[in-house]
């Protein structure tokens, strides 16, 4: 009698599906879908006027304790405290305003795609772009971190760089 039981259930469950499998078949011949036919509105694109991130308000309103904590991934290769040893990294105090690749004692990997030959001062916007991909920001750096990729975290990093300074804050950017 147990064979039985199951044999039904088996029923069921075969005519079931065939049952679907069918209407299904049904369903796309009564009804059928002529993609060429379909239209799409033309949407025209929206103008992008600046798709750089607002630094000035971002930074005022960074979390520093947060970028501090983030802070403690760079430790394991950088140097926070002013005066402080080279590690395998440069020091990253007083990086804000800094010339790129002239933190002192450290040697720079040289040629096209390097931080060397960037040239100019960290700002908030390379900061961010650096942090965010090194390899792509520099190449050739030597610095084997994939960078961070959320957004708060960088801006939360580097208003807490920005605190470690023996002089004056590098000034926020106008809104």
């Amino acid at each position: 009698m147990s064979d039985l039981f199951f044999n039904k259930l088996a029923f069921c469950a075969l005519s079931t599906g065939l049952l679907i499998s069918g209407l299904d078949g049904a369903s796309h011949a009564l009804f059928p879908v002529q993609p060429s036919k379909m239209t799409v509105p033309d949407i025209a694109p929206t103008p992008i006027l600046d798709q750089r991130p607002n630094y000035g308000a971002l930074l005022a309103e960074a979390d520093l304790e947060a970028g501090k904590t983030v802070a403690a991934k760079c430790t394991l290769c950088h140097n926070l405290e002013a005066g402080a040893q080279v590690q395998t990294g440069p020091p990253l105090f007083g990086v804000l305003g800094r010339d790129i690749a002239s933190a002192p004692g450290f040697k720079y990997s040289s040629g096209a795609g390097s931080l060397s030959a960037k040239g100019g001062a960290w700002d908030y916007e390379k900061l961010d772009h650096f942090i965010g991909r090194p390899k792509q920001f520099a190449p050739a750096t030597g610095m084997n971190f994939n960078g961070l990729s959320r957004p708060a975290d960088r801006i939360n990093l580097i208003a807490y760089l920005r605190t470690l300074t023996s002089g004056e804050q590098m000034p926020l950017p106008p809104p």
